[in-house]
């Protein structure tokens, strides 16, 4: 495409661009949650029946760790292993403070994708059990999960289409596979609703729809939610607000860059809103392309209260454009973890940095398709299709409504341990907003 006719585009796109709340902006500071770790893809979830509130956030390494905060995220102790395989990682908690974690790949064999399901009974000091959903199974990927109640638990997958697994006996035993929808490409995680439906969005084709399940996730139907003519970068994410309002977001390749989208529905999924840009839509210095922004995550709070939370680039200081696209960014190609709130449903935004420097050189969005060595900086050092970052990073509220977002931070190979300089360690943070408008 001609740069006049880039620039044109991004000058639209930029008159889409909600306006900045108003009020005094969010601040943010970053709790270390285990530093030195080969690990990423952090997942965290609050439970707020207790003060003060529990923080726990999940990852893996050799297996699938759990981290837990009994200060809500000031400070984190030890992690504790579930004892299952390594790949993926999600957590919840339900109502008596059961904790859930559930990764890919079996203990016994990397390659078999049995889901395992790990419970903890006593706040993720100790893992009790651990059930295997699909023992010898080599199909499913990415799996996410819910909890609720006293020990109602869904957990979803993607083989194709999407499926989905329920206990209702804290996690001893389970129902399914159920039939979500029978096609599918890249699905985020599942999310309950205040009337107690099940939510889980995803792509099929240019289509972002949203699978709603109203029986605990034995039977789901779908609803489209927002047209997605770009390419869609992996998984999109979704948030249910206390009055039922559903809100939407996912990174898409356009003419003008990678730009995370927005929209919502004020009617329960019925009807959505124009999808409009959160990210910043603007020519970069150089005019080619607004900075790229990739794996957009999603919380709300009180009625119209809601946040987004990317990774965006930020070319190095000089003006050259460094910023070609998140797969094949330059060495010199810094990210910040971005937050976007609004107090009103998505009609006004304020975008702050909520932690910046957080990684340098490229992002692969491609997952297991970035072209090899799968780019896991080696020696620490950028390379292009880095995966160091994963493919998501989580984000939710505390009891106040304060923002926390977990995320795999860079290290340096230069600290004074002698693992930096061999193998990609990151350190694990929360960014934890400190003051400014809360979304409760």
């Amino acid at each position: 495409m001609p740069r006049s006719t880039m620039a044109l585009a991004a000058v639209l796109a930029l008159l889409a661009l909600p306006l900045f709340a108003a009020g005094a902006p969010p601040t943010y500071a970053q709790v270390s949650v285990a530093p030195a770790v080969l690990a990423s893809e952090p997942s965290v979830v609050v439970d707020a029946s207790v003060s003060p509130a529990r923080v726990y956030v999940a990852s893996f390494e050799s297996s699938a760790v759990l981290w837990t905060s009994t200060d809500g995220g000031a400070t984190f102790g030890r992690s504790v292993a579930t004892g299952q395989g390594g790949g993926d990682a999600d957590v919840a908690v339900d109502a008596d403070g059961t904790v859930y974690v559930v990764d890919l790949a079996s203990a016994a064999n990397a390659l078999d994708s049995a889901m395992p399901v790990s419970t903890s009974l006593n706040h993720g000091r100790t893992f009790a059990r651990t059930v295997d959903l699909a023992p010898g199974s080599s199909s499913y990927d990415r799996q996410w999960m819910a909890a609720s109640g006293h020990g109602h638990v869904v957990v979803t997958a993607h083989a194709g289409g999407l499926f989905a697994w329920v206990s209702e006996d804290a996690a001893q035993t389970f129902s399914g596979p159920f039939t979500m929808v029978p096609s599918a490409s890249f699905a985020g995680r599942i999310v309950q609703a205040p009337d107690g439906s099940l939510l889980e969005p995803f792509f099929t084709g240019a289509d972002l729809q949203v699978a709603r399940s109203v029986d605990g996730g034995y039977t789901w139907s779908a609803f489209h939610a927002a047209d997605t003519p770009g390419t869609t970068l992996l998984f999109p994410a979704l948030a249910v607000d206390d009055a039922g309002d559903l809100y939407v977001a996912w990174s898409m390749q356009t003419s003008t860059g990678e730009t995370v989208f927005f929209a919502r529905s004020l009617d329960g999924g019925a009807s959505w809103s124009a999808p409009v840009p959160v990210s910043d839509p603007s020519p970069g210095p150089a005019g080619v392309g607004s900075p790229s922004a990739v794996f957009p995550w999603i919380v709300a709070g009180a009625s119209g209260k809601v946040a987004v939370v990317w990774y965006q680039a930020r070319e190095a200081a000089g003006g050259s454009d460094v910023d070609l696209g998140a797969d094949y960014d330059l060495a010199t190609t810094q990210w910040d973890l971005m937050a976007a709130t609004s107090l009103d449903a998505g009609a006004t935004w304020g975008v702050e940095v909520a932690a910046p420097d957080v990684h340098t050189g490229s992002i692969c969005t491609q997952g297991l398709s970035c072209v090899g060595p799968q780019g896991f900086g080696v020696v620490n050092a950028p390379t292009p299709n880095d995966r160091r970052m994963g493919d998501f990073f989580q984000a939710a509220l505390d009891p106040t409504g304060h923002l926390l977002a977990a995320y795999p931070k860079d290290r340096p190979a230069t600290t004074g341990m002698a693992l930096d300089a061999a193998e990609p360690r990151s350190d694990i943070t929360l960014a934890t907003q400190v003051d400014g408008p809360a979304l409760r």
